[in-house]
């Protein structure tokens, strides 16, 4: 498990770096919009 997390976007980030570790190149990962820098 990956955890709990607050957000949609927090869950796919946390998941994307998990999937990029595990499955290298052949990962499949969520779009996450840029966050706006203020």
């Amino acid at each position: 498990t990956l955890g709990a997390f607050s957000d949609e976007k927090e869950a796919a980030f946390i998941y994307n770096v998990a999937a990029k570790k595990h499955h290298k190149e052949f990962a499949y990962l969520n779009y996450i919009e840029p966050m706006e820098v203020v």
